[in-house]
């Protein structure tokens, strides 16, 4: 038998649900809609084997913790996160023009970063193929 119980609130105040004895916090409240996607392109370096996954969040999570209002250029690599070290030829926080012409500064808080993570070919250009063979 399953009991469900709605409580009106916790100890700090936030609603929560209990299911056999299990006490579940809500889910967290949706990306706000004020913030700004920035694009933020990573060069892999071209002995890099890490999954492109890996490098999109260890990206994300050291632009979260870093102070910075978000211009067009490289971001430095920090040499105190070994795995973007190993894996990471360069950072670039790209197409922010259309703020610049507004004289906006965008700060940390105001931005979700738009990640890319690409690794070129030492072999030159050449055409991509889809997962089923196709151009």
């Amino acid at each position: 038998m399953e009991i469900s119980l709605q409580s009106a609130t916790d100890n700090c105040g936030a609603d929560t649900l209990e299911q056999n004895g299990i006490v579940s916090e809500p889910p967290p409240p949706p990306l706000a809609e004020d913030k700004v996607l920035v694009s933020v392109e990573v060069c892999l370096k071209p002995s890099s084997t890490a999954q492109i996954e890996d490098v999109r969040s260890a990206v994300e999570i050291m632009l979260e913790k870093r102070s910075l209002s978000y211009i067009d250029g490289p971001v430095p690599v920090p040499l105190d996160n070994s795995f973007l070290v190993e894996n990471v030829q360069r950072i670039c926080i790209c197409d922010t023009d259309e703020w610049v012409e507004n004289h906006d500064i965008l700060l940390f808080w105001q931005v979700k970063p738009d990640v890319h993570v690409f690794q070129l070919s030492e072999e030159g250009s050449c055409e991509e193929l889809s997962g089923d063979g196709n151009l």
